[in-house]
């Protein structure tokens, strides 16, 4: 099933047997595919802790940190491209965690984001690889910001802009507002929509839906543009 994607996020992998990392790297891994990873993946395998076993899926050399921190990074001030919207950012948790796994090198990755307090590598993009694109967060719950960056470099459609809560697929896109204000919902091609609530139509030939709405305020387009 996975192989049937060319953009996979994959969260929290802390255990994974022998075939399992093997499967990752040498299949999923592959095939000009973007893979997002985050956390210490592949961590705890059957010899118990083993940052050795994450060097081997990620590329990076990595090292276990056997102490409490808090997985909190700050994204580079300088970022360019789709990354750029998260320049300077808080991504992350306060939260400690015991133990961690963080690159002792980061060899031909793109550094995105340091932990708060020191130099630290904790969030890394390699688009260099013969085999795919990799994205790796030691940091957890990814920015908004970081999710369309991903979407953009794997080539998937980014509907929606806007800091809101959005649902796409099988020709219909929801929004909910988590503000008051003009949404803007990009289709992918041009094509007609309809709101399901509402019965407000937009012609075929529409490539930006403006939406004006308020606070807690859903849309349901069903369209022909995605």
């Amino acid at each position: 099933e996975l192989l049937r994607h060319r953009a996979i996020m994959l969260l929290n992998l802390f255990h994974l047997d022998d075939d399992e990392a093997a499967f990752l790297r040498d299949r999923v891994m592959q095939d000009g595919r973007t893979v997002a990873l985050v956390g210490p993946v592949g961590l705890l395998g059957p010899r118990g802790l083993d940052a050795s076993r994450s060097s081997a899926i990620l590329g990076w050399p990595m090292r276990l940190v056997d102490e409490e921190m808090a997985l909190q990074a700050s994204c580079s001030a300088d970022l360019a491209g789709p990354w750029a919207a998260a320049a300077g950012a808080l991504t992350g948790t306060t939260q400690a965690y015991r133990p961690a796994v963080l690159p002792a090198e980061t060899g031909a990755a793109k550094v995105l984001a340091t932990l708060v307090g020191g130099t630290q590598p904790a969030v890394l993009w390699d688009d260099t690889r013969a085999g795919g694109r990799v994205f790796w967060s030691a940091a957890p719950g990814l920015r908004p910001e970081a999710l369309r960056a991903l979407a953009e470099s794997a080539g998937v459609p980014v509907v929606c802009r806007s800091q809101d809560a959005i649902y796409a697929g099988q020709g219909f896109i929801g929004l909910h507002a988590s503000t008051a204000g003009e949404k803007v919902v990009t289709l992918p091609r041009p094509g007609a929509a309809v709101d399901i609530l509402t019965g407000r139509r937009w012609p075929e030939g529409t490539r930006e839906v403006r939406l004006d709405l308020q606070a807690g305020e859903t849309v349901i387009l069903r369209t022909t543009g995605l």
